[in-house]
């Protein structure tokens, strides 16, 4: 489509009109320019106010689809030019001329001033100021209206015409004129400007709720940014998931962490509505994000395409020597898909990534609206080892018994770990200073298992919704390392002997619970195994259950963030990963995208593949050496989560920063530049 047939769609002019005007515009002009000066904003608002006063809520049908008798609008930077039909000019005459009488005092705009131009036209414009509207096609309908308003009125005092001063009663009447909030001008002198979008509309009443930044953004977002500012865009991705708790925020802010090291310039987009993100990583400025300057600012980016909007809503999280950078920006609440679109464009201008944080697939149309609308897309999900294979060692009963008991303890753990996140989450809901043992929802995850045949910890972990579970164990953690004082350190500590304490205390009666449903899933294990655990994992550290693998070197686990001792299988043991067939592990793979809503299929040749999460650095590596035809669909080999990775998390850290040599940080660079290769192989973006 032609720059001049998409301006018709904002101004409701003819394609000539439009031609004629873009070729009269500066270079690198916006297809739509909005006002340069305020008192220009100011008038257009002015103008549009009084005729939505006069004409009220209406069918532009009425006016031949012409929106408060506006048939087009052709601006420019400087001044704008109005297509009216004879009534609304007869309106417009009655509602904007200045007249004074002693009942009513000044009506109208004070300060305006009319002039007939040649060709039938009518300038609208207040001495001294830089503020013009012209009224093509009107000179003669406008000279009569007036007669009849001197008419009508004999009593009122008109303001002389001429270019003369402005008289006392007016500059009166000025100063108590309540001028309104700048963003409320912008949004009416824009009105006015792109009045084309309401050529259709069922019904319009501008005088009740002027339309928002976002309502204006129009059919062609992408061309209202002026030419002269645009620089090739950059590369929009967007994560998207199925629920929470996937690890896909960390993900993608490491990530973001890993590439502006690599001198790239890096946008994260944060669409969650309550902006977890910031949460964890900004957590001074969620305020500021979440307040009503805020949502006005991205309005005017979505509208005008202009940055500078939100510049003030940027948040750097990390800048690298190499010039490089890595900022966030907190993302509209309940926007449409032409509003992210607009927000899109604006944003790849700015940045070589943009990666939009998505929120939970089910939690509204946002996550589905980023996937349709990003250059590519990819999905972390958490990943249990016995999709890829097994491991196994020789066939004695001994053998046998170990690794039953390491897969019994490691569901428990899992379980466990997600039972105590919650307890502390009804603790605080509730107020108190002791943990609440969330039996109900134990026991609904109980119930679910019946039916999924999924892990007990996930289960936990879908019924409660992870991200929120996690947003409010730190809701009220918001300082950082550097800032802990004594007073903070010895709260902590308090804290944590008190979960502690609770956690060792309440093992007992969560094997009681779980029993029954641990008996029909491990049998005999059971039986022989499940007091066993309770005296094993006196002290362990929290640590995800697909995180901890069979490690029977006799060697320090670092994958796992277990110490020697803490080792759950005998050490003279010769474990051997086992994969199964490609077919078997591609199909797999590819229902876990199905089940998580992400589906190749569904964004065609966007799709980058999947990133397991939760997964041992020892399964990684084993994945590492299975085939391409099985791992295909795999994005990465899978981000392992260990102790390093968990304590920069609590303090709100990027862990490729500040623990560059681990497992996941390594990891995370191998996703990021894989990601990034993809994303440019398949044309995403041009360099």
């Amino acid at each position: 489509m032609s720059r001049a047939r998409a301006r018709t769609a904002y101004t409701g002019e003819t394609l000539q009109q439009a031609e004629v005007q873009l070729r009269n515009q500066v270079p690198g002009m916006a297809l739509v320019p909005d006002a340069t000066e305020p008192e220009q904003a100011l008038l257009e608002f002015r103008v549009l106010s009084a005729l939505a006063a006069r004409i009220g809520r209406h069918a532009p049908a009425r006016f031949d689809h012409a929106p408060y008798g506006i048939r087009a609008s052709s601006p420019t930077a400087g001044n704008l030019a109005l297509y009216l039909t004879d009534e609304a000019t007869t309106l417009l005459a009655d509602a904007v001329v200045p007249r004074w009488t002693y009942a009513a005092g000044v009506t109208g705009i004070e300060g305006l001033r009319w002039r007939l131009l040649g060709r039938n036209r009518v300038s609208l414009y207040v001495p001294g100021q830089a503020a013009e509207l012209v009224l093509h096609n009107t000179a003669a309908v406008w000279k009569r209206a007036l007669a009849e308003l001197s008419a009508s009125q004999p009593d009122a005092v008109a303001v002389d015409a001429s270019d003369n001063p402005w008289q006392p009663v007016e500059r009166l009447a000025a100063r108590r004129f309540d001028r309104p909030h700048a963003e409320l001008i912008a949004r009416g002198s824009t009105a006015l400007r792109r009045i084309g979008l309401w050529r259709d509309a069922v019904e319009i009443d501008f005088a009740k709720a002027l339309p928002t930044m976002a309502d204006l953004v129009g059919p062609h977002p992408e061309l209202l940014l002026p030419t002269r500012a645009r620089r090739p865009a950059g590369v929009t991705v967007a994560c998207v998931a199925q629920r929470g708790g996937t690890g896909r925020t960390t993900t993608v802010v490491n990530v973001g962490a890993s590439l502006a090291e690599a001198g790239k310039r890096v946008l994260i987009i944060d669409l969650a509505e309550f902006n977890g993100l910031l949460d964890w990583y900004a957590s001074d400025r969620v305020e500021q994000a979440r307040s009503a300057e805020a949502r006005a600012a991205m309005d005017r980016l979505i509208a005008t395409g202009d940055w500078s909007s939100v510049a003030e809503q940027v948040i750097t999280l990390h800048a690298s020597d190499g010039g490089g950078r890595l900022a966030v920006l907190p993302g509209p609440v309940d926007c449409t898909q032409a509003q992210l679109r607009a927000l899109l464009v604006a944003a790849a201008a700015t940045s070589d990534l943009v990666l939009l944080d998505a929120p939970p697939l089910g939690a509204g149309p946002a996550a589905a609206y980023a996937a349709h609308l990003a250059d590519a897309v990819f999905t972390c999900v958490p990943v249990n080892q016995a999709i890829f294979g097994t491991w196994e060692t020789s066939d004695s009963d001994r053998d046998e018994a170990v690794l039953a008991r390491d897969e019994l303890w490691s569901w428990l753990d899992d379980a466990y770990d997600r039972y105590v996140d919650l307890a502390e989450v009804l603790r605080i809901q509730a107020q108190g200073d002791e943990l609440v043992a969330p039996n109900e929802m134990l026991d609904n995850a109980l119930a679910r298992i019946g039916y999924t045949n999924e892990p007990l910890g996930d289960c936990l972990a879908a019924l409660s919704g992870l991200d929120d579970v996690y947003e409010l164990l730190d809701e009220d953690d918001s300082v950082t390392e550097d800032e802990l004082t004594d007073e903070h350190r010895a709260r902590e500590a308090a804290a944590a002997a008190r979960v502690e304490a609770w956690r060792e205390a309440n093992r007992a009666p969560f094997l009681t619970q779980v029993a029954e449903t641990g008996r029909s899933l491990f049998g005999s294990t059971w039986d022989t195994e499940h007091q066993g655990w309770i005296e094993h994992n006196a002290g362990l550290l929290d640590v995800p259950a697909d995180s901890i693998e069979p490690d029977h070197s006799g060697e320090r686990g670092d994958d796992d963030g277990l110490a020697e001792d803490d080792l759950v299988s005998e050490p003279d043991i010769a474990m051997e990963f086992i994969p199964y067939s490609a077919e078997e592990i591609a199909a797999e793979l590819e229902r876990i995208l199905h089940e998580s809503g992400v589906a190749p299929e569904d964004v065609g040749g966007r799709f980058l593949g999947l990133v397991p999460t939760r997964i041992g650095q020892r399964l990684v590596e084993a994945v590492r050496g299975l085939p391409e035809s099985a791992t295909g669909l795999l994005l990465s080999p899978g981000i392992p989560s260990d102790s390093a990775v968990q304590r920069s998390v609590s303090f709100g850290q990027l862990f490729v920063i500040t623990e560059p040599d681990c497992p996941a940080s390594v990891a995370i660079a191998q996703l990021a530049d894989a990601l990034y290769r993809r994303v440019l192989d398949a044309g995403a973006t041009q360099r």
